[in-house]
């Protein structure tokens, strides 16, 4: 743009010196073609300069516009809200598999179909958790059936140790469910077949209902964490 406008300038200076020199040639009877053709070719020079010039400054008018426009459409573009991926903890998994079984439960003070339900409970947690190999309750009952083992009230390590030789496994979950006032608890013991030691040992307790789910889940947790640990 500025080198126009000094073009234009230098045009305009020329054009008024062709007209002076038209003007003494007139007056001094010198060569008049010769200075109108000055006169003409400065004129000429100024209307290509004056029309470079209103080009410029419209392609500038243009560019201004186009920038313009284009800002106001990036500020009317709405970011895209970010969507945030919930972390999911992945259960901790034994590298190998420990064979186990999950007797039924001891009651007290509450029915024996409630003692066994919670034991299926907690069974079921056990099994999701991917960390042993859980004997079902059923084949259990059938193989213990089958030799004459009455796995009720069988809460002492060396009466679990029988019964974990007979299924044939690593460990067995032995345990109660109690109630005392309005307070129940669910205590287990995870005892190794092969020493007839107890490895674990875990106490959830729980006064409403509606925390059972809660607590066994709890529960199998730990029993997992404390399996991983060994």
């Amino acid at each position: 743009m500025a080198k126009v406008c000094l073009i234009r300038e230098e045009a305009r200076i020329a054009m008024s010196n062709a007209r002076k020199n038209v003007k003494e040639a007139a007056s001094m009877g010198l060569d008049m073609e010769k200075a109108v053709n000055i006169l003409n070719e400065s004129n000429e020079l100024y209307e290509q300069t004056e029309y470079l010039l209103a080009k410029t400054k419209a392609e500038e008018s243009s560019q201004i516009a186009s920038y313009e426009l284009g800002k106001k459409k990036e500020e009317m573009v709405v970011a895209q809200p970010t969507v945030v991926q919930p972390v999911v903890e992945k259960p901790k998994v034994i590298a190998k598999r420990i064979n186990i079984a999950v007797s039924d439960f001891v009651a007290h003070e509450v029915s024996a179909m409630d003692a066994s339900t919670i034991a299926d409970f907690l069974r079921t947690e056990l099994i999701n958790s991917q960390s042993f190999t859980v004997l079902e309750r059923s084949n259990m009952s059938l193989i213990l059936a089958e030799q004459h083992f009455q796995q009720t009230g069988c809460t002492t390590n060396e009466c679990a140790v029988q019964m974990g030789k007979i299924l044939n496994i690593e460990k067995i979950l032995i345990g109660s469910f109690s109630k005392l006032l309005n307070v129940y608890s669910i205590n287990v013991r995870l005892v190794d077949i092969e020493t007839g030691v107890a490895v674990m040992a875990e106490t959830v307790s729980f006064s409403a209902v509606e925390e059972m789910s809660v607590k066994i889940k709890e529960l199998a947790a730990k029993i997992v964490d404390k399996a991983v640990a060994q």
